[in-house]
């Protein structure tokens, strides 16, 4: 007994027929999408570059343990590993971030040369 594969006995199979050619409307329009591409790729390039490139403000690296005093007049007491800082709100720290806010479990710190950036809250132990 003879062995086919199954592909041996399938009809043989013809090519598809070769693209139609493109009409000058059709180049257009495939030229004027390509070029759109590109602007929009070098838009979001020049965006992610102006990002990279935006100051921004230093990094908190101070670690807050909590918050302790009169409800009216809270501190917040923070540390470097070396040495604890007690804070009020509204007072500035290491001359580069207000404690704008002592909350419950939480601070909120805003950047003395960065007015308008969003305050960054931190919560305890962190």
């Amino acid at each position: 007994m003879d062995w086919k594969s199954p592909e041996s006995s399938l009809p043989p199979t013809s090519s598809p027929p070769p693209p139609r050619p493109l009409t000058e409307a059709e180049l257009r329009a495939q030229e004027e999408a390509r070029r759109r591409m590109e602007e929009e790729r070098a838009r979001q390039e020049a965006a992610r570059l102006a990002e990279i490139n935006r100051p921004k403000p230093p990094p908190f690296t101070l670690q807050y343990l909590g918050k302790f005093g009169p409800e009216g007049r809270p501190i917040a007491v923070f540390t470097d590993g070396k040495s604890i800082l007690n804070v009020q709100e509204g007072e500035v720290v290491q001359g580069k971030f207000i404690v704008s806010q002592i909350g419950m479990e939480s601070v909120e710190i805003q950047f003395v040369d960065f007015p308008n950036w969003p305050p960054q809250r931190l919560p305890v132990g962190r």
